[in-house]
């Protein structure tokens, strides 16, 4: 056999047992990524005293409580500050369109399959089009030229952890965002990966308001 066939086949074969040791390393690191403990979907009596109260005030909102909340209610702070963040958020200079289509990105990002639904029922009975909802679901163009901007700023912002092209800069500040607006996305993108971090580590159920929405 000439030198350059046996050069060939051990590159073939290096590549090979590479991409081999990359499947099996993934598919092992799937296999543990698996919820170990359960958690309580708490009730104002059952939650600490600060987050039962917090827990009332959230039924009085949404007219139930979700169940990410009930779990959530296990640590008081990290209740209050989720709560607060959402608060914030809702004060931000974003329109409701505008905070909704970061909230599904960023749950669409995080695999976060019970805030994906959540997000989604939400969103859609404040009155955000279904065809956007569903748009940004996918993952496809919005006709609205701001909106889109504001997809793919996000978009790449969860994806690049906090960085976004040049061009895509420039397309969200040309739509009409500003130095104010990119705050404020942010503060939506970590309003929401605390809450798609928690669905995924807990495993929250599905609440039957969501599941049509799954």
């Amino acid at each position: 056999m000439k030198v350059k066939n046996v050069f060939f086949l051990l590159v073939i074969s290096a590549v090979f047992f590479s991409y081999s040791g990359q499947v099996q390393s993934q598919s092992k690191g799937e296999k543990n990524m698996k919820n170990i403990a359960e958690y309580t979907l708490h009730t104002k009596e059952s939650a600490p005293k600060a987050s039962g109260e917090m827990l009332g005030k959230a039924e009085q909102q949404f007219g139930f409580v979700p169940n990410i909340l009930r779990q959530m209610a296990e640590a008081p702070s990290a209740f209050q500050g989720d709560l607060q963040l959402l608060d914030a958020f809702e004060k931000s200079s974003l329109t409701l369109a505008e905070r909704w289509v970061i909230l599904l990105v960023v749950s669409g990002q995080c695999e976060a399959n019970y805030c994906v639904a959540a997000n989604s029922t939400i969103a859609k009975m404040l009155g955000v089009s279904a065809d956007i909802v569903e748009s940004v679901r996918k993952g496809e163009s919005l006709p609205d030229a701001k909106l889109e901007a504001l997809r793919i700023f996000t978009d790449e912002m969860v994806r690049n952890r906090g960085m976004a092209s040049r061009e895509t800069q420039e397309r969200f500040f040309e739509a009409g965002f500003t130095k104010e607006n990119v705050f404020d996305v942010i503060l939506g993108i970590a309003l929401e990966t605390m809450a798609s971090y928690t669905a995924r580590i807990t495993g929250t159920p599905m609440d039957e308001q969501f599941k049509e929405n799954e």
